[in-house]
């Protein structure tokens, strides 16, 4: 049945809706027992930064059946202060983040020594050919919304980490414009550079970077 009723002019409408209750066919109500997707036999920490709250909502719920632990922040600061200690197995960012993009983001996350081994994935609305942040370093992967929930998760079970073997070099160096000048080449190498400008900041960083050059 379908009713409506008013108070009057102004006062705004209702409408009740009654549907009959039933019981599901046989084959529906067989489905009601079927397997839920596996879950992942590593639990995994994922850090996500979206400003979304629909994409972040439907992503986060996904990962976390799947067993994992989801910490969501919505912007660049926010995240920049809650990773100062986190060592998130993957970070899933946002291109199209307010104020602070993903590259920037990303970048500067790069940087800190807790996210070394951290897979960068960049999650975007557009699909951009040959991404730029993914040439200059910065992201290992790239996925278009809506995002292949599915595809991401074989990804970062299959592969949790970033991946190994890029060589570690510690860049000593006092003079600043020589010390960027050198470590943009390096990165553009495939390098994972730490500059350090004095012997007694490298002799701090070295234990830490754990360098092979």
């Amino acid at each position: 049945t379908v009713a409506v009723q008013s108070a009057g002019p102004g006062t705004g409408s209702e409408f009740v809706v009654r549907l009959p209750l039933v019981e599901p066919p046989p084959e529906q109500a067989a489905d009601r027992g079927a397997e839920p997707a596996p879950r992942a036999r590593r639990k995994l920490t994922v850090v996500m930064v979206e400003d979304n709250p629909d994409v972040a909502e439907s992503l986060s719920i996904g990962l976390e059946q799947a067993g994992h632990r989801v910490r969501l922040f919505t912007d660049g600061p926010s995240a920049l202060s809650g990773l100062a200690r986190l060592r998130p197995h993957a970070v899933l960012l946002d291109i199209g983040l307010p104020g602070m993009d993903g590259y920037e983001l990303a970048a500067r996350l790069r940087k800190r020594p807790n996210l070394r081994d951290t897979r960068f994935v960049a999650i975007s609305g557009f699909q951009r050919a040959g991404d730029a942040g993914q040439a200059r370093g910065e992201f290992d992967h790239y996925f278009v919304k809506p995002v292949d929930l599915a595809a991401l998760r074989a990804l970062l079970e299959t592969d949790p980490v970033r991946k190994t073997g890029r060589l570690r070099v510690l860049l000593i160096e006092d003079n600043a414009e020589l010390a960027a000048l050198t470590e943009e080449l390096l990165r553009q190498q495939g390098l994972e550079v730490r500059t350090a400008h004095s012997g007694r900041e490298a002799l701090e960083a070295a234990p830490e970077f754990r360098p092979q050059l």
